[in-house]
């Protein structure tokens, strides 16, 4: 199937052929997003690359990506295991497969840890001129470690934010703790007095 799809994709190589300018302009498109143009621009390298290889080459280089072992890639590519060990070197071959990694890693986007690390940024920038997108950010951080509880799962409290703080560094204080609540009712002359009082 891919190879009866080749031709055909090997002319369908620049988008901007087939489509008119002024649809092309349109901002509010997906295509228009600079993310979806680096990915684009990254999947055109890795097609004049390949385009470029034997095409048991290129399948050399996708394979190279997968948890096969040398003998079942030479077995799928149909070559030598010898073949293989040869070519697997080839700066062409390693070209395209450090191209699709980079593709992979562009599409995954940032990993969970730099992530975090951008969070944790800005909790310290925000800290002291605007404390509740610091507050945000930290609540953020916590929904990623598992350590934050959702309304309706906290016992009855309401919406109760579990944050971790180095207890060493920040001890907790007063102010930590949740104050005792009462419920009141109404009185006939328009007063509240607590229940059971």
């Amino acid at each position: 199937m891919d190879q009866e799809l080749e031709p055909l994709i090997a002319e369908y190589n620049d988008i901007d052929e087939y489509i008119p300018a002024e649809i092309l302009l349109d901002d509010d498109h997906p295509a228009a997003d600079k993310f979806t143009q680096d990915v684009r621009e990254i999947q055109q390298k890795i097609f004049a690359f390949g385009r470029a290889m034997k095409p048991p080459q290129r399948e050399l280089a996708r394979l190279m990506r997968t948890e096969m072992k040398p003998p079942q890639i030479a077995k799928k590519v149909g070559k030598s295991l010898g073949w293989v060990y040869k070519h697997a070197k080839n700066r062409e071959v390693i070209r395209l497969t450090v191209l699709m990694d980079h593709l992979q890693h562009k599409i995954d986007g940032p990993e969970l840890d730099h992530r975090r690390g951008v969070l944790w940024r800005i909790v310290l920038d925000n800290e002291e001129k605007r404390p509740n997108i610091s507050v945000q950010a930290m609540q953020e951080i916590n929904k990623m470690n598992g350590t934050y509880a959702e309304a309706g799962n906290t016992g009855g409290m309401g919406n109760v934010v579990n944050i971790q703080i180095n207890g060493e560094t920040l001890p907790r204080g007063a102010l930590d703790v949740m104050p005792d609540t009462y419920e009141t009712r109404q009185q006939a002359d328009g007063t509240f007095t607590p229940e059971g009082a």
